[in-house]
């Protein structure tokens, strides 16, 4: 143990008591700490460390196992079973989720039978894709149903496949479809409100309702009536026309008229005559006119014109 301290300082004596004690201190508690960690149970491997674990087949205290589970299934498509029951529409909207999917096949499957059932622009969207892929043969019945049907798209789609394959049959297919696409996406019935300016300074108007379907002869041909007045006595005529598109905005015309002056004496009350003119087309809108012409009711006229479309005037007069 510790030996006395010599005289000496107060203060060095004091120190050296409290070293002595410390050391004595930490032999004493040395044995106890090693003896406990000798005295612990050692736990088998795989043994749980928690004491309510023991006898407990509780599986919160086995080891868990992180695994990514598998995403579920997406749901069955409604779309899918009302196409397979004849839905053109459903078909369409299908294909659009099998090309969001990026399956192309499925996709493609779905508009075909959309486009058998008579949904034009799935034809024309798989003619399109097919014409991108030079399957000119593929692509050609299908662009054909939905330009049949008025798809101007697709009968854009279709002037370039001929122009493509380049065959004596395609030249001369492509060079009809080059006259009839400046016709396309024009009104098929047009209501012309004109201005008239008759000789010496007389001033007037008439109204023209033109019919001008794609089915006569892709709108070169043109019927309908002509009520006029104020440059001449009143006059109600019929007239049949032939038009030509230059392009998509500009197209020329040419009437022959027929009919009658209104209040005219007994049998002078037959009218005649024929119009020129041209057209600045606003495509399915309408259209701005100048022309110049005759009749008898109103000899030697001018007029300038704004030809709405027949719907827009139709649904004026329901409201």
């Amino acid at each position: 143990m510790c030996a006395m301290a010599r005289p000496g300082s107060k203060w060095l004596r004091r120190a050296r008591e409290l070293a002595c004690l410390a050391g004595v201190l930490a032999l004493a508690l040395s044995p106890r700490a090693a003896l406990a960690q000798e005295s612990a149970p050692s736990l088998p491997d795989g043994a749980p460390s928690h004491p309510s674990c023991e006898g407990s087949s509780d599986t919160a205290c086995a080891p868990v196992e992180h695994e990514l589970s598998a995403p579920p299934p997406p749901p069955s498509s409604d779309a899918s079973k009302t196409c397979e029951q004849g839905n053109p529409n459903a078909c369409a909207e299908l294909a659009d989720v099998k090309l969001k999917a990026k399956d192309l096949p499925a996709a493609e499957d779905a508009w075909l039978r959309a486009c058998t059932l008579g949904h034009q622009v799935s034809c024309a969207t798989l003619g399109k894709r097919r014409l991108e892929r030079s399957e000119y043969d593929a692509a050609e019945p299908l662009l054909q149903q939905a330009a049949d049907a008025g798809d101007a798209d697709a009968s854009r789609a279709l002037l370039a496949l001929h122009e493509r394959r380049g065959t004596a049959v395609d030249r001369e297919s492509a060079a009809e479809l080059r006259a009839a696409a400046a016709a396309l996406e024009k009104p098929d019935v047009e209501g012309v409100f004109q201005y008239r300016f008759g000789p010496s300074a007389t001033i007037g108007g008439a109204f023209v309702l033109n019919v001008q379907p794609m089915a006569f002869w892709n709108r070169r041909i043109t019927a309908g009536f002509l009520f006029a007045g104020g440059t001449g006595p009143a006059e109600l005529d019929g007239f049949l026309g032939a038009q030509a598109f230059a392009n998509e905005l500009l197209a020329g015309y040419v009437r022959v008229l027929a009919g009658s002056i209104l209040n005219a004496p007994t049998n002078q009350g037959l009218n005649y005559g024929a119009e020129l003119g041209a057209k600045l087309c606003w495509g399915e809108i309408g259209h701005l006119e100048v022309s110049v012409g005759s009749s008898r009711a109103s000899p030697m006229h001018a007029s300038v014109g704004l030809g709405v479309n027949g719907i827009f005037l139709l649904a004026l007069l329901l409201h």
